[in-house]
């Protein structure tokens, strides 16, 4: 099944510059927003943008708590053993620092997605914060402000708001170094007997790797957020924990979106990991919505790995995909979150497609019916008014699996009727533009012919003959949109298919008119292997070659001449020797094994004429 297409989306523009700061005390009036190109620390390539924005998951922190955030008894628990004060921001201007802290958090998030907003980063950042906490609009910024005011001018401050300081004064080498020696400060201090200090080491590790991030250095970053995991509790601070794990998966999914492929592979791996760890320590109990996040944001770095990778670790991969977004729905649902959910049916059916293509009988049959419910779900919300080009490409994608449904269904019960497929297929082409989108309207016509020729083999032969025609018409509509010149590919399948129908055409028709159908269809295969070129599309050449044999078979056996019969069927053992002499048996056992069947058939056939069996 084709990847669906692109989402729509507004047209933005690429990532800018460093956005203006909080405006200093005094100022009156914010400054605009630079002009905007390609970020310095957004490289090309990143994770895709749905993936970044459901990274925010518990990695944001209700900021209107954020003072009340420490336990009543804060004071004993962060003290340290000598009674001195923490290097930590002062109790009194604490909330202002966190909401900052936060704002630091979703600029990180900004810079690993391809685009970012019209409104300048940090301006989106604190709308966002009071849309998260429900705060009235202007919340967070007034806050932020309020804060660097009241610490400016304090006569004292501490490592780690003087690297909050130099962060706001676009000062990041300084705020840098400052966050280092807050760090080291912190780790340095004796925690008191029975204490914990894990809330305020989480804020000096947290400070430290967001400024490493805001400077580029990614790798850096992760190695400090990974030495937080070893020295902030699990049991203790669970949720602390498992938001360090969610800053070390996006950072590693960044590094693997700008990495080669092993790279790519080995980052991804690193973030698999730390979602697993991330839903173990906040288990959906405690903060269902959260978890459903997480589950997303692993579904999507699975099947990413899984993309990237070979054999039965590409299907493991898939498989573990699918249950982690199946797990993801009971959260991120229609009504909640539309977009996410939709995002997740489309995601489903590429697995279950994947998944069916590598399975037989039952099972194939099972996972194509997944994969159909999934594209009629994500339908929902891709409309043709709201979603049109995702709409068209569902829609296409739809109708490649209703034939390999029919094709499934019909090898495991050679009576099955594809009536339901033909009727779902005329659906779509009925509701599909020529005019809009061109190349999947030919593509369904295609598909639709297919149905047709299927559904003739089960049906009375005054049916067949009607259904065969639709068949070959369809086939003719689609080349006028397909041509040779445009998509050699295309029309090259559909003129195989052609040559197939007219075949059967000839078959049903009286003898009389079987004649110029049978010339008509060996003309098509003709055709087609001018594109489908032995040493450019072997199995595709071979598979023409045989269909071609196949009908001059068919062709002989309508004949009363021994003679032509004798030449017709010498003619489809020569096109089957050929593809024989290719030694493609190799590469396509499969092939190989209907290519000596058929030759096997065509000399008893041509014996018995030569015999005089056949007159």
């Amino acid at each position: 099944m084709p990847a669906t297409h692109p989402k729509d989306k507004e047209s933005t523009p690429p990532c800018g510059m460093p956005a203006p700061r909080i405006p200093r005390p005094g100022a009156q009036t914010a400054p605009k927003p630079k002009a905007r190109h390609p970020h310095p620390r957004s490289p090309a390539g990143r994770m895709p943008a749905l993936c970044a924005i459901l990274l925010l998951g518990i990695a944001t922190t209700p900021v209107a708590k954020a003072q009340d955030d420490t336990p009543p008894d804060a004071a004993a628990k962060n003290s340290t053993a000598d009674g001195k004060s923490a290097p930590a921001p002062d109790e009194a201007r604490l909330g202002g620092f966190v909401v900052a802290q936060e704002m630091l958090k979703l600029l990180n998030f900004f810079h690993s997605q391809p685009q970012v907003p019209e409104v300048e980063p940090r301006q989106q950042a604190c709308q966002m914060l009071d849309r998260l906490n429900g705060n009235p609009e202007g919340w967070s910024r007034k806050s932020i402000e309020e804060w660097y005011k009241k610490t400016k001018t304090a006569p004292s401050q501490t490592s780690l708001e003087k690297s909050m300081l130099a962060f706001l004064e676009d000062r990041l080498e300084e705020a840098e170094l400052e966050a280092k020696i807050a760090l080291e400060e912190e780790l340095a201090t004796p925690v008191a007997e029975g204490g914990s200090r894990d809330w305020r080491r989480f804020l000096c590790f947290v400070q430290y790797s967001l400024i490493l991030t805001e400077r580029g250095k990614t790798s850096e970053a992760i190695a400090v957020y990974q030495q937080a995991l070893t020295k902030i509790s699990r049991d203790a601070s669970p949720r602390h924990w498992a938001e360090l794990q969610l800053f070390v998966a996006r950072n590693a999914l960044v590094l693997a979106a700008r990495g080669e492929k092993n790279e790519a592979r080995r980052h991804r791996a690193t973030a698999i990991t730390a979602y697993r760890h991330a839903l173990e320590a906040s288990p959906v109990e405690i903060a269902p919505q959260q978890w459903g996040t997480t589950q997303h944001n692993l579904a999507i770095a699975l099947k990413a790995q899984a993309d990237a990778s070979e054999g039965q670790e590409k299907l493991r991969l898939f498989r573990e995909s699918a249950v982690a977004y199946k797990a993801a729905l009971k959260f991120h649902t229609r009504k909640a979150v539309p977009l996410h959910w939709v995002s997740i049916q489309e995601n489903l059916a590429v697995i279950y497609y994947t998944l069916a293509k590598v399975n037989v009988g039952a099972e194939r049959l099972r996972l194509f019916d997944e994969c159909i419910a999934a594209l009629r779900e994500a339908l929902k919300i891709r409309t043709r008014d709201s979603f049109p080009r995702q709409w068209t490409g569902i829609q296409r994608n739809l109708s490649e699996v209703l034939i390999d449904q029919m094709e499934t269904a019909s090898a495991i019960d050679k009576k099955h009727s594809p009536h339901e497929t033909v009727a779902a297929l005329r659906e779509i082409a009925k509701n599909h533009p020529r005019e809009t989108f061109p190349g999947d309207w030919a593509r369904v016509r295609f598909n639709l012919a297919k149905a047709l020729r299927q559904q003739a083999e089960t049906s009375p032969r005054h049916e067949r003959a009607r259904l065969l025609g639709e068949s070959a018409m369809l086939l003719r509509e689609t080349m006028e949109v397909h041509s040779r010149k445009t998509a050699p590919t295309q029309w090259a399948a559909a003129q195989n298919a052609l040559a197939e129908v007219l075949a059967r055409q000839a078959l049903a028709s009286g003898v009389g008119d079987s004649s110029h159908l049978f010339g008509e269809a060996v003309a098509a295969c003709h055709e087609a292997l001018q594109v489908r070129t032995r040493e450019r599309h072997t199995l595709k050449w071979i598979q023409t070659k045989n269909n071609l044999a196949g009908i001059l078979v068919a062709q002989a056996s309508s004949l009363k001449s021994k003679t032509e019969k004798v030449r017709l069927l010498k003619e489809a053992l020569a096109c089957a020797e050929e593809t024989l002499q290719a030694r493609s048996h190799e590469n396509f056992p499969e092939e190989f094994k209907k290519t000596k069947g058929l030759m096997t058939t065509i000399w008893a056939i041509l014996d018995k004429v030569e015999n005089g069996e056949g007159e």
